[in-house]
């Protein structure tokens, strides 16, 4: 299971952060979604349904904003994502934004004009592809909802033309801010203000694999957060934070994917866990014990 192998130290911080959360939540009446992070955590005993090995797990809420959690969902868009993203030919990193806003709809806003934008020219003409991941913060000043992507371009603008190997540093650097202010500006008359925020990087490596694949919105922002959380708990619960376009799509979905399949180490069968007390319920008080079955035919009851 994913999660249980963290340092006892950390499991412990962030299961201090995973209570906090569901006080405040509760303290705000949001019991709906205090509960299921209440229930994160809990041990309980599986028995593998082929061979009666016995192991302990620990249930997960696979909330996005539980920290317990966080780590096992990222662990998993990784692998979904990895070697998609891997093969973009030119790997460029964008970050926009929005301003800032007391309306937890921001993200919803935010989310709408990621999706027009990406059918401007300047983008459908350039960009082939990419995967785009939605990212909420409040450090005092409102929610400030980003969007990250990284998207397969060699040159993202119109009007100026790419840098040439042989040009200067000067005049790479002006082309540069030239482009970008370009976009900026695309970008502020998509959202309709007069400052379109955006930041543009080239990127290669493993680095924006996992800068693209973090959290949404992490536990100890939201208990920092001076504004009620449960209002854009609800706009989470309702966002996909993460999808891919163009030549990355379709691609799984990490809000909507299936768990890791867990091999049982004594028989080799997958997805043969199933809980202690559906084991006793079946054979009522004759559950197999370890080795019961044996070869290679995996028998469910």
């Amino acid at each position: 299971m994913h999660g249980e192998n963290e340092r006892p130290g950390k499991r412990a911080h962030l299961q201090g952060q995973r209570l906090d959360l569901v006080a405040r939540l509760r303290a705000e009446g949001a019991d709906h979604l205090a509960d299921p992070l209440a229930a994160c955590g809990e041990p309980f005993a599986l028995t593998c349904a082929c061979c009666g090995t016995q192991k302990e797990s620990i249930t997960h809420c696979r909330k996005r904003w539980c920290p317990e959690c966080a780590s096992m969902l990222s662990a998993m868009r990784y692998t979904k994502w990895v070697h998609a993203i891997e093969q973009l030919q030119w790997p460029l990193f964008l970050t926009f934004t929005i301003p800032n806003s007391e309306d937890p709809e921001c993200l919803t806003h935010l989310k709408k004009c990621w999706a027009k934008f990406r059918r401007r020219k300047i983008f459908a003409s350039k960009v082939t592809g990419g995967v785009g991941t939605f990212e909420i913060t409040n450090k005092g000043n409102g929610w400030h909802p980003h969007i990250h992507a990284v998207v397969d371009c060699e040159w993202l603008s119109i009007h100026v033309p790419p840098p040439f190997r042989w040009e200067s540093k000067a005049v790479k650097a002006q082309k540069f801010d030239l482009a970008k202010r370009e976009l900026s500006a695309a970008w502020a008359d998509q959202i309709g203000h007069p400052h379109g925020v955006c930041w543009v990087r080239r990127v290669y490596g493993h680095g924006v694999v996992q800068e693209i694949l973090k959290y949404a919105v992490k536990g100890d922002e939201l208990l920092s957060s001076p504004d009620p959380i449960a209002p854009m708990l609800e706009v989470l619960r309702r966002t996909r934070t993460l999808a891919g376009f163009g030549s990355l799509h379709p691609l799984p979905s990490p809000d909507d994917e299936e768990p890791f399949a867990v091999a049982c180490e004594s028989c080799g069968a997958e997805k043969s866990f199933i809980p202690e007390e559906i084991v006793k319920f079946l054979y009522k008080g004759s559950r197999p014990g370890p080795g019961a079955h044996s070869g290679n035919h995996h028998h469910q009851p």
